[in-house]
Protein backbone atom coordinates (compact mmCIF):
# COMPACT_ATOMS: atom_id res chain seq x y z
CA UNK A 1 0.00 0.00 0.00
CA UNK A 2 1.25 3.45 -1.38
CA UNK A 3 1.79 5.81 1.50
CA UNK A 4 -0.31 8.80 1.89
CA UNK A 5 1.51 12.48 1.83
CA UNK A 6 -1.08 14.76 0.99
CA UNK A 7 -4.96 16.80 1.48
CA UNK A 8 -7.63 17.42 -0.17
CA UNK A 9 -9.60 20.78 -0.80
CA UNK A 10 -12.50 20.76 -1.41
CA UNK A 11 -15.54 23.37 -2.48
CA UNK A 12 -17.61 23.39 0.91
CA UNK A 13 -20.85 24.21 -1.34
CA UNK A 14 -20.69 21.75 -3.99
CA UNK A 15 -18.14 19.25 -2.73
CA UNK A 16 -16.03 20.06 -6.09
CA UNK A 17 -12.82 19.26 -5.89
CA UNK A 18 -10.34 21.88 -5.81
CA UNK A 19 -6.86 20.46 -5.71
CA UNK A 20 -4.57 18.13 -3.72
CA UNK A 21 -1.88 19.50 -1.95
CA UNK A 22 1.70 17.33 0.07
CA UNK A 23 1.77 18.29 3.46
CA UNK A 24 5.67 18.92 3.21
CA UNK A 25 4.80 21.32 0.30
CA UNK A 26 2.79 24.04 2.72
CA UNK A 27 4.26 27.09 3.84
CA UNK A 28 2.57 29.59 6.24
CA UNK A 29 1.25 31.69 4.05
CA UNK A 30 -0.44 29.38 1.64
CA UNK A 31 -2.24 27.76 4.76
CA UNK A 32 -2.74 30.93 6.44
CA UNK A 33 -4.61 31.38 2.97
CA UNK A 34 -6.44 27.91 3.38
CA UNK A 35 -7.49 29.12 7.08
CA UNK A 36 -9.23 32.32 5.99
CA UNK A 37 -11.06 30.27 3.37
CA UNK A 38 -12.00 27.89 6.12
CA UNK A 39 -13.06 30.54 8.07
CA UNK A 40 -15.09 32.08 5.20
CA UNK A 41 -17.00 28.48 5.17
CA UNK A 42 -16.18 28.48 1.00
CA UNK A 43 -13.72 25.03 1.44
CA UNK A 44 -13.38 22.04 3.45
CA UNK A 45 -10.15 20.00 3.96
CA UNK A 46 -10.16 16.21 4.45
CA UNK A 47 -6.92 14.12 4.70
CA UNK A 48 -6.31 12.13 2.07
CA UNK A 49 -5.91 8.53 3.78
CA UNK A 50 -8.62 6.24 3.58
CA UNK A 51 -9.98 7.35 7.08
CA UNK A 52 -10.54 10.78 5.26
CA UNK A 53 -10.53 12.82 8.38
CA UNK A 54 -11.48 16.29 7.91
CA UNK A 55 -8.32 18.58 8.88
CA UNK A 56 -8.29 22.39 10.16
CA UNK A 57 -5.01 25.37 10.45
CA UNK A 58 -3.85 26.56 13.60
CA UNK A 59 -2.79 29.79 14.52
CA UNK A 60 1.04 28.76 14.43
CA UNK A 61 -0.70 27.65 11.52
CA UNK A 62 -0.24 24.09 10.60
CA UNK A 63 -2.52 21.55 9.78
CA UNK A 64 -4.29 19.54 12.54
CA UNK A 65 -7.65 17.06 12.85
CA UNK A 66 -11.16 18.67 13.48
CA UNK A 67 -11.64 16.15 16.16
CA UNK A 68 -10.06 13.65 17.61
CA UNK A 69 -12.56 10.54 17.37
CA UNK A 70 -10.63 8.90 14.47
CA UNK A 71 -7.15 8.27 13.55
CA UNK A 72 -5.13 8.40 10.45
CA UNK A 73 -4.45 5.50 8.24
CA UNK A 74 -1.66 3.03 9.19
CA UNK A 75 -0.24 4.02 5.66
CA UNK A 76 -0.28 7.91 6.26
CA UNK A 77 2.83 9.73 7.02
CA UNK A 78 0.41 11.75 9.73
CA UNK A 79 -0.19 8.60 11.83
CA UNK A 80 2.01 8.77 14.81
CA UNK A 81 2.77 5.17 13.90
CA UNK A 82 3.63 5.88 10.15
CA UNK A 83 7.59 4.21 10.02
CA UNK A 84 8.39 5.68 6.34
CA UNK A 85 9.45 4.07 3.05
CA UNK A 86 11.56 6.98 2.43
CA UNK A 87 15.28 7.44 4.15
CA UNK A 88 14.33 10.91 4.98
CA UNK A 89 11.13 10.45 6.56
CA UNK A 90 11.59 7.03 8.63
CA UNK A 91 13.62 8.64 11.63
CA UNK A 92 10.92 11.59 11.34
CA UNK A 93 7.45 12.08 12.45
CA UNK A 94 4.54 14.81 12.37
CA UNK A 95 3.38 16.04 16.26
CA UNK A 96 0.15 17.53 14.51
CA UNK A 97 -1.04 19.12 17.98
CA UNK A 98 2.15 20.65 18.07
CA UNK A 99 2.99 21.32 14.38
CA UNK A 100 6.67 20.19 15.18
CA UNK A 101 8.93 17.15 13.12
CA UNK A 102 10.15 15.33 15.92
CA UNK A 103 13.35 13.28 14.69
CA UNK A 104 15.36 11.03 16.80
CA UNK A 105 19.19 11.68 16.47
CA UNK A 106 21.50 9.80 16.97
CA UNK A 107 24.43 10.50 19.99
CA UNK A 108 23.94 14.02 20.48
CA UNK A 109 25.92 13.94 23.30
CA UNK A 110 29.50 14.07 23.26
CA UNK A 111 31.21 10.58 23.53
CA UNK A 112 32.72 10.62 26.17
CA UNK A 113 29.27 10.84 28.11
CA UNK A 114 28.14 7.70 25.92
CA UNK A 115 28.39 3.93 26.75
CA UNK A 116 30.14 2.18 24.16
CA UNK A 117 31.08 5.33 23.12
CA UNK A 118 34.14 4.04 20.74
CA UNK A 119 31.53 1.43 19.31
CA UNK A 120 29.38 4.29 18.48
CA UNK A 121 32.62 5.95 16.95
CA UNK A 122 32.97 3.12 14.86
CA UNK A 123 29.98 2.74 13.62
CA UNK A 124 29.58 6.40 12.84
CA UNK A 125 32.16 6.60 10.76
CA UNK A 126 31.42 3.31 8.32
CA UNK A 127 27.42 5.02 8.18
CA UNK A 128 28.89 8.44 7.73
CA UNK A 129 27.10 9.23 4.89
CA UNK A 130 23.70 7.61 5.65
CA UNK A 131 20.67 9.37 6.32
CA UNK A 132 19.47 7.20 9.30
CA UNK A 133 20.05 4.00 11.18
CA UNK A 134 17.78 1.08 12.24
CA UNK A 135 19.71 -0.90 15.27
CA UNK A 136 19.67 -4.08 14.56
CA UNK A 137 17.87 -6.53 17.36
CA UNK A 138 15.71 -3.48 18.78
CA UNK A 139 12.22 -2.65 18.54
CA UNK A 140 13.24 1.52 18.55
CA UNK A 141 12.43 3.47 15.51
CA UNK A 142 15.41 4.54 13.14
CA UNK A 143 17.22 7.20 14.69
CA UNK A 144 18.53 9.90 12.21
CA UNK A 145 21.97 10.06 11.34
CA UNK A 146 23.81 14.17 12.02
CA UNK A 147 23.91 13.88 8.06
CA UNK A 148 20.57 13.03 7.97
CA UNK A 149 19.47 15.67 10.24
CA UNK A 150 21.69 18.09 8.69
CA UNK A 151 21.17 17.58 4.99
CA UNK A 152 17.08 17.54 5.06
CA UNK A 153 17.57 21.16 7.08
CA UNK A 154 19.21 22.36 4.04
CA UNK A 155 16.44 21.17 1.84
CA UNK A 156 14.07 22.11 4.03
CA UNK A 157 15.57 25.92 3.95
CA UNK A 158 15.81 26.06 0.57
CA UNK A 159 12.38 24.81 -0.28
CA UNK A 160 11.23 27.52 2.14
CA UNK A 161 12.69 30.49 0.12
CA UNK A 162 11.84 29.08 -3.22
CA UNK A 163 7.88 28.17 -2.49
CA UNK A 164 7.62 30.68 0.00
CA UNK A 165 6.17 34.54 -0.64
CA UNK A 166 8.84 35.98 -2.39
CA UNK A 167 9.27 33.02 -4.78
CA UNK A 168 12.83 33.38 -4.77
CA UNK A 169 16.28 31.71 -5.03
CA UNK A 170 18.47 32.23 -1.69
CA UNK A 171 20.86 35.88 -2.47
CA UNK A 172 23.73 33.55 -1.37
CA UNK A 173 25.01 30.97 1.20
CA UNK A 174 24.69 33.12 4.30
CA UNK A 175 20.83 33.35 3.60
CA UNK A 176 20.26 29.95 3.25
CA UNK A 177 22.05 29.37 6.65
CA UNK A 178 19.76 31.54 8.05
CA UNK A 179 16.40 29.91 7.14
CA UNK A 180 18.29 26.99 8.50
CA UNK A 181 17.97 28.28 12.02
CA UNK A 182 14.24 28.99 10.86
CA UNK A 183 13.34 25.72 9.98
CA UNK A 184 14.90 24.34 12.88
CA UNK A 185 12.01 26.51 14.65
CA UNK A 186 9.82 23.57 13.80
CA UNK A 187 11.89 20.74 14.68
CA UNK A 188 12.45 19.15 18.15
CA UNK A 189 14.88 16.25 18.89
CA UNK A 190 13.18 13.13 20.26
CA UNK A 191 14.73 13.66 23.68
CA UNK A 192 14.36 17.38 24.15
CA UNK A 193 11.13 19.61 24.95
CA UNK A 194 11.98 22.88 22.90
CA UNK A 195 12.98 22.97 19.45
CA UNK A 196 16.32 22.56 17.87
CA UNK A 197 16.50 26.58 17.50
CA UNK A 198 16.93 26.89 20.68
CA UNK A 199 20.63 24.77 21.09
CA UNK A 200 22.02 27.02 18.09
CA UNK A 201 25.45 27.56 19.00
CA UNK A 202 25.46 31.80 19.75
CA UNK A 203 28.72 33.30 20.27
CA UNK A 204 29.15 32.97 23.74
CA UNK A 205 32.09 32.77 26.52
CA UNK A 206 33.73 29.93 26.85
CA UNK A 207 34.06 30.05 30.50
CA UNK A 208 29.76 30.31 31.23
CA UNK A 209 29.85 26.51 29.12
CA UNK A 210 29.56 23.35 31.74
CA UNK A 211 32.16 21.21 30.73
CA UNK A 212 30.79 17.66 29.16
CA UNK A 213 27.12 19.59 29.88
CA UNK A 214 26.16 22.18 27.59
CA UNK A 215 26.01 20.70 23.66
CA UNK A 216 25.26 23.25 21.04
CA UNK A 217 23.93 22.78 17.36
CA UNK A 218 26.13 24.15 14.46
CA UNK A 219 25.46 25.28 10.96
CA UNK A 220 28.41 26.71 9.25
CA UNK A 221 30.95 27.21 6.39
CA UNK A 222 34.30 25.94 6.54
CA UNK A 223 36.69 28.10 5.87
CA UNK A 224 39.79 25.82 3.92
CA UNK A 225 41.66 28.99 3.61
CA UNK A 226 42.81 28.76 7.38
CA UNK A 227 44.03 25.93 7.75
CA UNK A 228 47.09 23.82 9.95
CA UNK A 229 46.05 26.15 13.16
CA UNK A 230 46.34 24.69 16.77
CA UNK A 231 45.97 25.42 20.36
CA UNK A 232 48.23 24.70 23.22
CA UNK A 233 47.03 24.43 26.39
CA UNK A 234 49.00 24.89 29.68
CA UNK A 235 49.34 20.95 30.12
CA UNK A 236 51.36 20.78 26.61
CA UNK A 237 48.29 19.22 25.01
CA UNK A 238 47.86 20.57 21.30
CA UNK A 239 44.65 20.50 19.93
CA UNK A 240 43.49 21.12 16.37
CA UNK A 241 41.60 23.91 15.03
CA UNK A 242 39.17 24.50 12.11
CA UNK A 243 37.74 27.09 11.08
CA UNK A 244 34.44 28.38 9.94
CA UNK A 245 31.60 31.32 8.97
CA UNK A 246 28.47 31.12 10.85
CA UNK A 247 24.86 33.09 8.80
CA UNK A 248 26.00 36.14 9.65
CA UNK A 249 29.91 35.73 8.19
CA UNK A 250 31.21 35.58 12.00
CA UNK A 251 34.13 33.59 12.18
CA UNK A 252 34.26 30.71 14.50
CA UNK A 253 37.30 27.81 15.28
CA UNK A 254 36.36 24.63 16.62
CA UNK A 255 38.59 21.73 18.18
CA UNK A 256 38.96 18.60 16.04
CA UNK A 257 40.38 15.55 15.53
CA UNK A 258 41.91 16.63 12.55
CA UNK A 259 42.62 12.92 10.97
CA UNK A 260 38.72 11.97 11.39
CA UNK A 261 37.80 15.61 10.30
CA UNK A 262 40.20 15.07 6.85
CA UNK A 263 38.59 11.26 6.49
CA UNK A 264 34.89 13.16 6.43
CA UNK A 265 36.33 15.95 3.76
CA UNK A 266 38.33 13.37 1.63
CA UNK A 267 34.88 11.05 1.71
CA UNK A 268 32.92 13.80 0.09
CA UNK A 269 34.45 14.94 -3.20
CA UNK A 270 31.98 16.33 -4.98
CA UNK A 271 32.29 20.20 -4.44
CA UNK A 272 35.02 22.92 -3.47
CA UNK A 273 32.40 24.16 -0.52
CA UNK A 274 31.47 22.35 2.27
CA UNK A 275 29.02 22.89 5.54
CA UNK A 276 29.72 22.00 9.16
CA UNK A 277 26.91 20.64 10.89
CA UNK A 278 26.57 19.33 14.21
CA UNK A 279 27.05 19.02 17.95
CA UNK A 280 29.87 20.73 19.71
CA UNK A 281 30.60 21.11 23.32
CA UNK A 282 33.61 21.78 26.04
CA UNK A 283 35.60 18.69 26.60
CA UNK A 284 37.99 20.32 29.34
CA UNK A 285 38.00 22.55 31.73
CA UNK A 286 40.50 24.85 30.41
CA UNK A 287 39.58 24.54 26.59
CA UNK A 288 39.33 27.92 24.61
CA UNK A 289 37.27 26.71 22.11
CA UNK A 290 34.42 24.16 21.94
CA UNK A 291 35.04 20.90 20.22
CA UNK A 292 33.41 19.23 17.29
CA UNK A 293 31.63 16.03 19.04
CA UNK A 294 29.28 14.52 17.08
CA UNK A 295 29.29 16.34 13.21
CA UNK A 296 29.23 15.84 9.49
CA UNK A 297 30.82 17.65 6.45
CA UNK A 298 27.88 18.44 3.79
CA UNK A 299 29.44 19.37 -0.03
CA UNK A 300 27.22 22.33 -1.34
CA UNK A 301 26.69 23.72 -4.47
CA UNK A 302 28.00 27.64 -4.83
CA UNK A 303 24.54 28.62 -3.20
CA UNK A 304 24.82 26.11 -0.27
CA UNK A 305 22.47 23.54 -1.88
CA UNK A 306 23.20 20.11 -0.42
CA UNK A 307 24.91 18.01 -3.24
CA UNK A 308 25.00 14.54 -3.52
CA UNK A 309 27.74 14.44 -6.84
CA UNK A 310 29.90 16.48 -9.03
CA UNK A 311 27.02 16.22 -11.82
CA UNK A 312 24.35 17.74 -9.17
CA UNK A 313 27.00 20.46 -8.86
CA UNK A 314 27.07 21.09 -12.40
CA UNK A 315 23.39 21.37 -12.85
CA UNK A 316 22.49 23.56 -9.32
CA UNK A 317 25.05 25.94 -10.01
CA UNK A 318 23.68 26.41 -13.88
CA UNK A 319 20.35 26.31 -12.64
CA UNK A 320 21.35 29.32 -10.19
CA UNK A 321 23.21 31.11 -12.58
CA UNK A 322 20.30 31.54 -15.07
CA UNK A 323 18.26 32.38 -12.16
CA UNK A 324 15.89 29.49 -12.21
CA UNK A 325 13.69 28.90 -9.85
CA UNK A 326 14.50 25.12 -8.39
CA UNK A 327 14.38 23.10 -5.42
CA UNK A 328 15.76 19.64 -4.81
CA UNK A 329 12.94 17.55 -2.64
CA UNK A 330 13.94 15.08 -0.04
CA UNK A 331 10.31 13.61 0.00
CA UNK A 332 8.37 11.76 -2.96
CA UNK A 333 5.52 14.02 -2.51
CA UNK A 334 4.43 13.68 -6.58
CA UNK A 335 1.62 11.31 -7.02
CA UNK A 336 2.45 10.76 -10.37
CA UNK A 337 5.80 10.12 -10.15
CA UNK A 338 5.24 7.42 -7.57
CA UNK A 339 7.52 6.88 -4.73
CA UNK A 340 10.59 8.06 -6.45
CA UNK A 341 12.30 11.75 -5.27
CA UNK A 342 13.72 13.97 -8.61
CA UNK A 343 16.90 15.47 -8.29
CA UNK A 344 15.18 18.96 -8.90
CA UNK A 345 11.94 20.45 -9.47
CA UNK A 346 11.91 23.45 -11.24
CA UNK A 347 9.00 26.08 -10.53
CA UNK A 348 8.78 28.69 -12.60
CA UNK A 349 5.36 31.68 -13.12
CA UNK A 350 3.40 30.50 -16.02
CA UNK A 351 5.07 26.87 -16.46
CA UNK A 352 4.39 23.40 -16.05
CA UNK A 353 7.02 22.26 -13.12
CA UNK A 354 9.93 20.49 -14.67
CA UNK A 355 11.09 17.09 -12.98
CA UNK A 356 14.35 17.02 -13.15
CA UNK A 357 16.81 13.83 -12.96
CA UNK A 358 20.28 13.46 -13.29
CA UNK A 359 21.84 9.57 -14.47
CA UNK A 360 25.31 8.93 -13.59
CA UNK A 361 25.35 5.70 -12.06
CA UNK A 362 26.60 2.52 -14.94
CA UNK A 363 26.98 -0.63 -14.37
CA UNK A 364 24.50 -1.08 -11.41
CA UNK A 365 21.06 -3.34 -12.49
CA UNK A 366 18.79 -1.97 -9.66
CA UNK A 367 19.78 1.32 -10.64
CA UNK A 368 18.83 0.99 -13.98
CA UNK A 369 15.67 -0.18 -13.34
CA UNK A 370 14.88 2.29 -11.73
CA UNK A 371 15.89 4.93 -14.28
CA UNK A 372 13.98 2.96 -16.71
CA UNK A 373 10.52 3.03 -14.44
CA UNK A 374 11.06 6.97 -14.06
CA UNK A 375 11.50 7.56 -17.77
CA UNK A 376 8.21 5.54 -18.35
CA UNK A 377 6.02 7.28 -15.90
CA UNK A 378 7.77 10.71 -17.67
CA UNK A 379 5.49 9.64 -20.70
CA UNK A 380 2.22 8.74 -19.27
CA UNK A 381 -0.79 11.55 -20.13
CA UNK A 382 -1.27 11.77 -16.57
CA UNK A 383 2.21 12.90 -15.57
CA UNK A 384 2.77 14.80 -19.00
CA UNK A 385 0.00 16.67 -18.67
CA UNK A 386 1.19 18.31 -15.00
CA UNK A 387 4.78 17.86 -15.57
CA UNK A 388 7.81 18.69 -18.11
CA UNK A 389 10.76 16.35 -17.83
CA UNK A 390 14.26 16.76 -17.99
CA UNK A 391 16.99 14.55 -17.90
CA UNK A 392 20.70 13.97 -18.60
CA UNK A 393 22.28 10.91 -18.98
CA UNK A 394 26.02 11.78 -18.17
CA UNK A 395 27.27 8.44 -19.42
CA UNK A 396 26.29 8.86 -23.21
CA UNK A 397 28.30 12.20 -23.24
CA UNK A 398 25.00 13.74 -23.58
CA UNK A 399 25.63 17.70 -23.34
CA UNK A 400 23.94 19.56 -20.79
CA UNK A 401 20.93 21.44 -21.92
CA UNK A 402 19.03 23.06 -19.00
CA UNK A 403 15.02 22.95 -20.06
CA UNK A 404 13.35 26.53 -20.90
Amino acid sequence: MSATRSFAIYNKKTGELLRRKAYDLCNEDFLNYLKDKIKREEVIVYCCCSNRIEMKVSKRPHLYPANHKTSHSENCIRNPKYKGTNDYEKAWKFDEQKGEYVVRVENIVPFSKIKDARESMIEGEEKRNKIYIEREGSKKRGEATIFGLATRLNMMAWERIVLGKKKKLPENVFELARHVYSVSNKVRLSNKKKPLSDMFHKQLNIRDVNVEKDVFFVYMYYNDKKQGYNDQLFNGTVKDIVHCHNAFEKENGFYVDINEFNGKLASEPHSDMYVIAGFVYKAFKYDKKLTLGNYCLIPVSKAGLFVESSYEKEVYDALYVQDRRFYKPYLPTIVEYEDFVPDFIIEEENKKPTIGEIFGIKNDEEYEKRRSEKLSLSRKNDFRNLYDFWKWDVNKGEKLILPN
